[in-house]
């Protein structure tokens, strides 16, 4: 049941004008001549239908009806003169009428002395109007006749509008219903479909349709959530007690014992229960008693407010249970968080130890130098490259590809930078050098199928030589004057196959070549297109940007990459070292 503390008021709320908002059909009668006003008025004096009289008003030029429209958008009928102050006044209202206010509720009914100046077929046709008469024309039955079935349109136009308001609440509050506001425009809705039912007039005006929705609280009392009509705003929130007289109080309480609805003259209660133990009560009242069709009509509205509270009451309780367990998730959020943050500083430092095994320094000297970019694709990557000199003869340079990315990765890139020192290359080939990280990934994550490509190279600078292994990897680019060769080998990667064989290659440097490694992130870079760079446009790249110092070339390159694949996020680690041999 809904705790005291959430019953559902209504407070009264600003509605479009769609209805009248006088006891009286305001009728404005638009023409330049006085004889006409005096003989409509005249005609229509003592005029009424549906229990309400006729309130006429004129307007003396198509500027004056405009002024008038504008401020009372709730005229029923409007009896415009075609010709006034210009040939065309009548027909410039109209559309002021109809497109400039938007009003197309109001009857409009154009009157003419002069046939001829505005054809009845064109005007239909072009203008929104209801009817066409000639003055000649119009006896006083027929003038009686017309404003008769113009009034009746209005009434019947009205009618289906504040229908429309109603469904349109109700509809609005369906997607919300689970919600006590929602529910507020679902009822507020249902009880102006009763007032558009069971009245055609603005009942909250004249009352001749009333309404009270009300629930059972804990203390027995009955007390209002919504009302229309006579009791309106001043009526929610208090007990039925206090509201209504005794004889509806014994009609409600009748209703409420045998849990049924009542028809009692022009009074009518429905009581209705949800499975949740939750009672309503409905009471409408008007100044005539309701018929077949009617009592059918308010049984389907009022089952469907039982439907809505029903729903309500177990969405409280679904509410409760997403409380209990949203706080619950927020616990278990705040230790995720704290983890997340936790794991989050263990890869920062995790990345800068990574970082931290790239050279700082690179060994140059009077015969080659060195220059490398890394970025990598997450934290952590498994790219790795390093320079370091063996002897004062001859300088070691390396990349490495691990497979994967992540933690793993840059653990095994770890794990072989303790074979790229002097200690351990000293009098070593490249593909001795390769073999041992080859044996060593076997024997501890082989079995994982993590692997490597490497390509390792040892520069001589007295013998201008440069030895090299090649162990899977892209092969390297040495480009001297206008010659590009293509460091590779037949080689298998490291850390797969047993027994796999690396061999030592030699290249006889003359001064002058620049040796670039990369990895496959670069060449595989996709653009939006999904397709890559690849070999050819990545070497014209290297070509274009060769003539620029080693450092300002790895940045360029670095650049053109990001951007053919603007747009796109990286797939993979991205890594350039570029060495330069010196002239003598």
């Amino acid at each position: 049941m809904i705790a005291s503390d959430d019953l559902i008021s209504f407070a009264d709320e600003k509605e479009t004008a769609v209805l009248p908002k006088q006891a009286e059909w305001k009728l404005l009668i638009v023409d330049d001549e006085k004889d006409v006003h005096k003989v409509t008025k005249l005609v229509l004096s003592g005029f009424e239908f549906a229990g309400r009289k006729l309130s006429l008003f004129s307007a003396y030029s198509a500027a004056e009806a405009m002024d008038f429209m504008n401020i009372n958008p709730d005229t029923a009928v409007a009896l415009i003169d075609v010709v006034m102050e210009e040939e065309d006044s009548g027909l410039n209202l109209v559309q002021f009428i109809r497109e400039n206010l938007g009003n197309h509720s109001v009857r409009i009914i154009l009157r003419t002395g002069q046939p001829g100046q505005a054809p009845e077929h064109e005007v239909v046709l072009n203008y929104d109007i209801n009817d066409y008469k000639a003055k000649t024309e119009l006896t006083s039955e027929k003038l009686f006749t017309t404003v008769i079935s113009a009034i009746r349109s209005y009434r019947d136009i009205m009618t289906i509008e504040k229908s429309k308001i109603g469904l349109e609440k109700i509809v609005a509050a369906t997607a919300d219903i689970f919600e006590i506001q929602s529910l507020k425009s679902f009822l507020n809705g249902i009880l102006l479909q009763f007032v558009s039912i069971l009245q055609f007039e603005d009942d909250a005006i004249y009352g001749k349709t009333s309404g009270i929705s009300a629930e059972s609280t804990g203390n027995g009392k009955i007390h209002v959530v919504a009302a229309t009509g006579k009791y309106g705003r001043d009526s929610v929130d208090k007990s039925i007690d206090d509201i209504l007289p005794p004889e509806t109080l014994r009609l409600i309480d009748e209703a409420k014992k045998n849990k049924t609805h009542i028809y009692q003259g022009t009074k009518y209660v429905n009581y209705f229960s949800t499975k949740t133990g939750f009672d309503s009560i409905l009471y409408l009242e008007r100044n005539t008693p309701l018929d077949k069709w009617e009592k059918y009509m308010v049984d389907i509205l009022c089952s469907n407010a039982a439907t809505a509270l029903e729903n309500v009451c177990l969405n409280e309780q679904l509410e409760n249970l997403v409380e209990l367990r949203t706080v619950q998730l927020q616990a278990v959020n705040e230790e995720l968080s704290i983890k997340n943050k936790s794991i989050k500083h263990e890869l920062e430092m995790a990345r800068k130890v990574q970082m931290a095994l790239f050279p700082r320094v690179f060994p140059n000297n009077e015969r080659c130098s060195f220059f490398g970019l890394y970025i990598p694709m997450q934290d952590l990557g498994g790219d790795f490259y390093d320079v370091f000199s063996i002897d004062e003869d001859n300088t070691a340079f390396a990349i490495v590809d691990v497979s994967g990315h992540g933690p793993s990765a840059s653990l095994v890139t770890a794990m072989i930078k303790i074979f790229f020192n002097a200690k351990s290359a000293y009098g070593k080939t490249p593909a001795e050098i390769i073999e041992e990280i080859h044996q060593c990934i076997l024997n501890t994550v082989g079995v994982s199928g993590i692997f490597a490509t490497i390509f390792f190279g040892i520069i001589n600078h007295k013998l201008m030589t440069l030895d090299y292994a090649n162990a899977g990897h892209t092969p390297g680019i040495l480009l001297r004057d206008n010659e590009t060769v293509f460091l590779n080998s037949n080689a298998t990667v490291a850390g797969v196959f047993k027994g796999a064989e690396y061999v030592t290659d030699r290249i006889k440097l003359d001064g002058g070549e620049r040796i670039i490694l990369f990895t496959d992130g670069l060449v595989e870079a996709r653009n939006t297109s999904d397709q890559m760079i690849g070999n050819e446009n990545f070497y014209k790249i290297l070509s274009e940007r060769n003539s620029l110092s080693i450092e300002e070339m790895c940045l360029k390159v670095f650049e053109d990459v990001s951007n053919y694949s603007r747009g796109i996020d990286p797939d993979d680690d991205k890594t350039i070292l570029i060495t330069e041999i010196k002239k003598c």
